[in-house]
C-alpha cells in the first residue's frame, strides 16, 4: 500500500525534488547565499516533507485498506465510511452500485420462482393426462403392446417426477 501511495504521489514528491533543486541551483548562481544555510534549509524541509508523507498516509490510506479487506459481497455495512471528498464519491458510487445490484438480484430471484411456479404448474398439468393414460393401458388385454406403452408411459412418468423434485429443491 505504501508503494501504491507513493506511486500515487509521484508527482507531488518530484515537484518537491525540483524546488529543492532550485533552492541548490539558486545557491550555485548566487555566490552571497551561504551554502550551509540552503543545506540546512534543505534538510529541515526534506524531514519536514517526509513526516508530512507519513501522516498523509496514515490519514489517507485508511478508507483504502478497509475497502481492500472488505468481503465481496452486497452488504452496505461492509462499506467503508468515508472521511474525504473523493472517498465520499467512491462510498456514493459503491453505494449505488450495491443496491442496483440487489434490485437486480430481487427481480431475477423473483422471475426464476415465476418460472419455477409455471414448470411445475405444468407438470402437474401432464400429469393428470398422464393418469388417464395409465388407467387406458391398463384396459388393454394385449400383454406386448400394454408392456410397450407401460414402458413408455413409465419413461415419461418418472421423467416428470424428477423434474418436478429437481425444481422443488431450494437454491
Amino acid at each position: 500500500m505504501i508503494r501504491r501511495f507513493l506511486f500515487e504521489r509521484v508527482s507531488w514528491i518530484f515537484m518537491f525534488l525540483l524546488l529543492q533543486a532550485l533552492a541548490l541551483l539558486l545557491t550555485y548562481v548566487d555566490p552571497t547565499i551561504p551554502m550551509t544555510s540552503v543545506f540546512y534549509y534543505i534538510f529541515l524541509s526534506l524531514l519536514i516533507f517526509i513526516v508530512f508523507l507519513v501522516v498523509r498516509y496514515h490519514q489517507e490510506t485508511v478508507f483504502y485498506q478497509q475497502l481492500k479487506e472488505r468481503d465481496n459481497d452486497l452488504d452496505l455495512t461492509s462499506v467503508p465510511e468515508a472521511s474525504r471528498p473523493f472517498e465520499e464519491i467512491i462510498e456514493s458510487a459503491m453505494t449505488e452500485q450495491i443496491e442496483s445490484l440487489k434490485q437486480k438480484a430481487s427481480e431475477h430471484q423473483m422471475l426464476l420462482e415465476q418460472e419455477k411456479d409455471e414448470l411445475l404448474s405444468w407438470i402437474h398439468e401432464v400429469k393428470t393426462p398422464m393418469t388417464a393414460i395409465h388407467l387406458i393401458i391398463d384396459r388393454i388385454d394385449d400383454p406386448k403392446i400394454k408392456s410397450q406403452l407401460t414402458y413408455e408411459w413409465l419413461r415419461i412418468h418418472l421423467l416428470l417426477d424428477q423434474q418436478l423434485h429437481q425444481k422443488r429443491m431450494p437454491f
